[in-house]
């Protein structure tokens, strides 16, 4: 789970879901027992897991994790 106010103030979240869907990933917002979004809270998941050893798996979210942090932190 990801907390991400700026990025999604921001309205970037499409565009960073578009290019994280090409590395195989999944973003997505969170939301409440209504099914209201949150607004600033995702979770990120691998959406290929067959055929891909779990290293590849850890490897491929660590480096969204850190590209995102990356973004988030640049925009506070």
């Amino acid at each position: 789970m990801l907390c991400l106010p700026m990025l999604a103030r921001g309205g970037r979240i499409d565009a960073l879901s578009s290019m994280l869907g090409r590395m195989g990933l999944s973003l997505r917002a969170m939301s409440d027992r209504d099914h209201t979004c949150t607004g600033t809270l995702f979770r990120l998941s691998a959406r290929k897991t067959l055929g891909v050893s779990e290293e590849e798996v850890v490897d491929t979210l660590e480096e969204a994790v850190h590209r995102l942090v990356d973004q988030e932190r640049r925009l506070r």
